[in-house]
């Protein structure tokens, strides 16, 4: 590296490890003299360990969550304050017969099939972010093209926010047709 810098003289920068585990930001680069002529290379190492400590545990626990997510059967989705699906896991596109290109980044009342729109439903998600609050077994009639009406019980609540992340709405979702007594 320091071959590199005399023979290029531009900075070079990587992150490294000690022997015990330890992480510095290397940083090399020319050295110039008072007349401007290259004479050597300025070499400092910065700690970084407990940055790369918390990276790593925040990679961990989002790996975690994603994980959950993708493994819970039921339908779910991560929206933002502006109602915009985030994302959504395998059983919400098995469940509604659409896929990330026609979910991620849309409104919740573009999603596919009719009921997403509705003022109530709409009203409960608006609420969750401002005040904190939740909701639990709120019925909707999911109507799509070519397939019977859903019955779901929708349920909601924030998540806090994490890692750069501001808060979100997590609304989770049970089939129930024909499981319950009609609203």
């Amino acid at each position: 590296l320091i071959t590199e810098v005399l023979e290029s003289l531009t900075v070079k920068e990587q992150e490294v490890q000690d022997m015990e585990g330890r992480w510095y930001a290397l940083r090399i680069r020319p050295y110039k003299t008072a007349d401007n002529r290259i004479n050597g290379v300025v070499i400092t190492l910065q700690g970084i360990d407990a940055v790369k400590q918390t990276l790593e545990a925040v990679e961990g626990a989002r790996s975690f969550a994603e994980a959950i997510v993708a493994t819970v059967r039921e339908p779910l989705l991560i929206l933002d304050a502006d109602l915009r699906v985030r994302t959504a896991n395998q059983s919400f596109y098995t469940c509604f017969r659409t896929g990330r290109e026609q979910t991620e980044g849309k409104l919740i009342h573009e999603l596919r099939g009719r009921g997403w729109a509705g003022p109530a439903l709409r009203e409960l998600l608006e609420k969750v972010l401002p005040e904190k609050s939740i909701f639990q077994d709120f019925r909707i009639e999911i109507s799509l093209p070519g397939v019977k009406k859903k019955l779901m019980l929708l349920n909601a609540r924030r998540m806090a926010p994490s890692a750069g992340h501001p808060p979100m709405i997590l609304l989770a979702m049970e089939e129930v047709t024909g499981k319950l007594n009609p609203p």
